[in-house]
């Protein structure tokens, strides 16, 4: 899955009220979104992923791969 299908799923997610319930996952998934999104503009080692992100990601089925 790259950058682009993890964003629109996040973003599918949280319109459709997924992450209502959960407000501090809902933001930091929505910080990840954005960090992703810059990252497809500025190659910077500022815009990596943390292991907690990319964590973050698998445990809500975002991120699949083997990182």
């Amino acid at each position: 899955m790259n950058n682009n299908q993890i964003i629109a799923e996040i973003k599918y997610d949280i319109d459709r009220g997924v992450y209502k319930m959960f407000p501090v996952l809902r933001r930091k998934l929505e910080y990840i979104s954005r960090k992703l999104l810059m990252s497809k503009f500025i190659i910077n080692a500022e815009y990596k992923l943390s292991f907690g992100e990319i964590k973050t990601l698998k445990e809500n089925d975002y991120y699949k791969e083997n990182y």
